[in-house]
C-alpha cells in the first residue's frame, strides 16, 4: 500500500498520471483543505483549490456542453422520428410528460455532476460536491474598499478563500449553465415530440443563445489553468516554504468574516503608502488605500505620538474631533497644556466650551480617595530624592478630604474646605464634629480620624512642612482668583453631560493657568471615569474624550480604565509628544502596560530614541528569507520529500505530513548542495535608527490600527 501510495503521490507531483488523476493536481493537499484545523502552508492550499475548482469547472463545463449540442440536435431527431414513424404528435398529454420530465431530471442533476467529476479521485469528488454546494448558495461578499486589499491576488496572507469563495465565478456559472441545458434538452424532447414549428423554433434559438453564452462564460478557464501551471512550476518562495508549518489558516476565515462585518468607515485620516507591503510584511496595507477605521475600531483607543510641530494636532486630533461630531456620540476634549478645545469650537458649532467665568466644582461627583489621588499624581513632583513629604502630602489631602466629604453636607464637599481641614486644627474639629454617628464607624472614616491622631503627635517642624507640599499642589487652584469659584463651588457645570451625547471641551491653556489647567483637566476626566463606571455596561452612547498633551494629565486611573473602556462605551484618543514624557508621568511598568493598550497607534518624528525604539517594538516584526541558490518549484519540492524519505512513511502517512516534509527540505541545510538553499532573518519590520529618516517628510506617520479586528500596519500619509 506504501509503495501504491508514494507512486501515485510521485505521479500526481512530478508530471505523470496515475489512479486517473490528472498530472496537474496536488493530491497530496487534499486533506489539508479539508481540515480548517491544521497549521498548513497557505499558498499550497490556494493551489490545491484552485486547481479542484478549475478542474471542475472544466469538467461540468463539458458537461454542459455535450447538454447544449443534445438540445441543438434532438427536437429535429425526435420530429424526424415521429414522422419516419408516422406517430401523432403527444401535444395534448403536456402535463403527464412534464410531470415524467422533472421526474427523471432532478435526480439526474446530483448524478450527472458526480459522474462529471467523478475521475478526480474519491476524496476530490467528495470535497468537490461540497464547493458545488457552498458556492451555489453563498451570498456575495461585500467588503468595505478599505480593507479589500487583504484579498489582494499578490498578498502574502491572503486569505485562501478558495474553499469558500474561490473561483465559484468560473464553476458556478458552468454549473448554471449544464442545469439550465439539461433544462433545454427536455425542452427539446417536448418540442420535437409536439412537432409544433413554433416550439421547435423556440427550441433551437435557445439552445444557439445558451451555447454564444457557454462560449463567453468558460472563456477564462484556458486562461486559469495556465496561470495555476505557472503557479505550480514557478520557484518556491522562501516565506511560502516557512508559512508552511504556520498557523495563518486564521485568515482565510476569521478575517474574513471579521472583514464582512466591518461595516462602513466613520473616520477617514489618511493614505497607505504601501511600504511595509514592498518589505514583504503580510499585514502591510497596499498603497493608496485608506486609512480608515469604524466607531468600533476607534473605541479600541487611539494613540498618537509625535514632537512639536509634527501635525498630530492638525492630522489626527482635529479630524477625529470632527468625525465624532458628526455621529452619535459624547465627546470631551481635554489639552494638558494648549488650546485643542478652542480650536475644536471653532469647527464644531454644538461643542460647549467649559472655562472661567463660568464655574465647574472640582470635586463634585468624586470620592474623597479619587480627588485625593488624582492631586497627588498630577502635582507630586517625580523627581524628588526624598520621597517622604511628597506620600506624607498625599495622606493628609485624603484624611483631609474624608473628613469633609464623610459630613454628608454635599454643599460642604468642595477643594477649599479639604485644604481648611488640612491645615487648620479649629475648622478641621468643626468637619469632624459634624460627622454623623452612623458614618463615624466606618472603616475608612475611623482610619482618617486615626490619621489625625497621629498628626497631633508629629513634630510641629515636620507637619510645617508637609502642609507646604500640599499647599504647593492645591496653590494654583487656590491662587487663581478665576479659578478660585471652582474650588469653593459644590456644584456647576456636569461634565457628565457627555454621556448624554453633548460636546464639551475644557479650555485651561498652561500659558494662562499654569499648572491649574492640568489638574482641573484630571479632576474632570477622574469624575467622567466614575460616572462611566457607575453606568456600567447598559450604554447607548458612545463617549469620546480626546487628549493632547497627555502626559500632564495622564494618572493611574487611565491604566485601571483602558483595559475596560470599550465594554463601558468609552475610547480614548490619546495624543503626547513621545513616550518619554507619559513614562515620566506613571512610571516605566505602567507606561508600557498603558501603551500597549491602544489598538490605534500612529507616530509621527520624536526626535527621542526612547520613543524610536518603543515604536519599532509595537509595530512588530516578521520572517523573511533571501535565496542562498536556485529556488526549485513546490512540485519539485513535495517530489522530492517523498524520495528522501525512502520508505519512511508508515501506514499512518498522511497529506500533511508530505506539505511539512517537503517544506523541511526546503529549508534545511545539505551537505554538497552547496549550502542552504534560504537565509532565513527575523528582525523588526522599521529598525529605530529608520524612524526619522522614514518619517522626515511632513505629515507622514507610522501607524498600527484594525479596522474590523483585523491587524493593519505601513507608514501612512495623513
Amino acid at each position: 500500500m506504501l509503495a501504491k501510495l508514494n507512486a501515485r503521490l510521485m505521479a500526481v507531483t512530478i508530471g505523470g498520471k496515475a489512479q486517473g488523476v490528472d498530472s496537474n493536481f496536488l493530491l497530496p493537499m487534499a486533506e489539508a483543505v479539508k481540515d480548517k484545523n491544521t497549521d498548513q502552508a497557505w499558498a499550497a492550499r490556494r493551489l490545491y483549490s484552485g486547481l479542484l475548482a478549475t478542474q471542475m469547472a472544466e469538467r461540468v463545463a463539458l458537461l454542459a456542453l455535450y447538454l447544449i449540442l443534445a438540445a441543438l440536435v434532438v427536437p429535429y431527431l425526435m420530429q424526424w422520428a415521429m414522422r419516419t414513424l408516422e406517430l401523432p404528435p403527444l401535444g395534448g398529454n403536456w402535463g403527464l410528460l412534464v410531470a415524467i420530465a422533472v421526474a427523471v431530471f432532478l435526480p439526474a442533476i446530483p448524478w450527472a455532476l458526480n459522474q462529471a467529476i467523478k475521475p478526480l479521485g474519491e476524496v476530490e469528488a467528495d470535497w468537490a460536491m461540497q464547493l458545488i454546494t457552498r458556492g451555489w448558495f453563498r451570498p456575495p461578499i461585500e467588503i468595505e474598499a478599505d480593507v479589500a486589499d487583504l484579498y489582494r491576488p499578490a498578498g502574502q496572507v491572503e486569505p485562501v478563500l478558495s474553499e469558500s469563495d474561490m473561483s465559484p465565478s468560473i464553476l458556478c456559472r458552468a454549473t448554471w449553465l449544464a442545469v439550465i441545458a439539461g433544462a433545454m434538452l427536455l425542452y427539446g424532447v417536448f418540442s420535437g415530440i409536439a412537432t409544433t414549428p413554433h416550439l421547435l423554433a423556440i427550441g433551437t434559438f435557445a439552445p444557439m443563445a445558451l451555447l454564444i453564452t457557454w462560449l463567453l462564460l468558460m472563456l477564462p478557464l484556458p486562461l486559469e489553468r495556465r496561470a495555476q501551471s505557472a503557479a505550480i512550476g514557478a520557484p518556491l518562495a522562501g516565506d511560502t516554504a516557512i508559512q508552511a508549518t504556520m498557523p495563518l489558516h486564521l485568515t482565510e476565515t476569521a478575517w474574513l468574516k471579521r472583514a464582512e462585518k466591518a461595516g462602513p468607515a466613520q473616520f477617514h485620516l489618511g493614505t497607505t503608502t504601501g511600504v511595509a507591503a514592498q518589505r514583504g510584511d503580510p499585514l502591510g496595507a497596499d498603497a493608496g488605500m485608506d486609512m480608515a477605521f469604524s466607531l468600533r475600531d476607534l473605541m479600541g483607543h487611539v494613540l498618537c505620538l509625535g514632537g512639536s510641530g509634527s501635525s498630530k494636532t492638525s492630522a489626527v486630533a482635529l479630524p477625529l474631533i470632527e468625525a465624532v461630531a458628526k455621529i452619535e456620540a459624547g465627546l470631551l476634549v481635554l489639552d494638558g497644556k494648549a488650546t485643542l478645545p478652542a480650536e475644536a469650537v471653532r469647527r464644531i458649532s454644538d461643542m460647549e466650551i467649559i472655562e472661567p467665568p463660568m464655574v465647574m466644582s472640582l470635586t463634585e461627583g468624586l470620592a474623597p480617595e479619587i480627588f485625593a489621588a488624582t492631586v497627588a499624581q498630577i502635582s507630586a513632583s517625580r523627581g524628588d530624592e526624598n520621597q517622604f513629604f511628597t506620600s506624607s502630602a498625599a495622606a493628609l489631602l485624603d484624611a483631609a478630604a474624608r473628613i469633609v466629604h464623610s459630613t454628608g453636607k454635599p454643599e460642604e464637599w468642595t477643594t477649599l474646605n479639604v485644604w481648611r481641614v488640612a491645615s487648620n486644627e479649629k475648622m478641621r474639629q468643626a468637619f469632624i464634629c459634624d460627622i454623623p454617628d452612623e458614618t463615624a464607624d466606618r472603616t475608612e472614616v475611623r482610619a482618617a480620624l486615626e490619621f489625625w491622631t497621629a498628626w497631633t503627635e508629629t513634630d510641629i517642624k515636620t507637619r510645617s512642612n508637609i502642609q507646604a507640599t500640599l499647599q504647593s499642589w492645591l496653590a494654583p487652584l487656590l491662587t487663581n482668583p478665576a479659578l478660585l469659584p471652582w474650588a469653593e463651588a459644590h456644584t456647576g457645570l456636569k461634565v457628565e453631560a457627555v454621556l448624554e451625547g453633548k460636546r464639551l471641551g475644557l479650555n485651561l491653556p498652561e500659558f494662562r493657568y499654569g499648572k491649574a489647567g492640568a489638574l482641573v483637566s484630571a479632576l474632570a476626566k477622574a469624575r467622567l471615569y466614575a460616572a462611566v463606571q457607575e453606568r456600567g455596561e447598559q450604554w447607548n452612547i458612545p463617549t469620546i474624550i480626546v487628549m493632547d498633551e497627555c502626559q500632564s494629565i495622564l494618572t493611574q486611573a487611565d491604566d485601571a480604565i483602558l483595559p475596560i473602556g470599550r465594554s463601558l462605551g468609552l475610547g480614548l484618543v490619546l495624543l503626547s509628544q513621545n513616550a518619554d514624557g507619559i513614562e515620566a508621568q506613571l512610571g516605566e511598568d505602567r507606561a508600557k502596560r498603558l501603551m500597549a493598550i491602544p489598538a490605534t497607534v500612529i507616530a509621527f518624528g520624536t526626535r527621542s530614541p526612547k520613543t524610536a525604539a518603543w515604536l519599532s517594538e509595537r509595530i512588530g516584526g516578521f520572517v523573511h528569507t533571501r535565496p542562498e541558490r536556485s529556488s526549485p518549484t513546490f512540485r519539485a519540492a513535495i517530489g522530492a520529500a517523498i524520495t528522501d524519505a525512502k520508505g519512511g512513511f508508515d501506514e499512518a502517512f498522511s497529506p500533511r505530513s508530505l506539505v511539512r516534509a517537503a517544506a523541511s527540505w526546503v529549508l534545511k541545510t545539505e551537505e554538497g548542495q552547496g549550502g542552504e538553499l534560504w537565509k532565513v532573518e527575523t528582525g523588526p519590520l522599521i529598525d529605530p535608527v529608520e524612524f526619522e529618516t522614514m518619517l522626515a517628510t511632513p505629515s507622514l506617520a507610522a501607524a498600527v490600527w484594525n479596522r474590523g479586528g483585523i491587524p493593519r500596519r505601513d507608514l501612512v500619509q495623513l
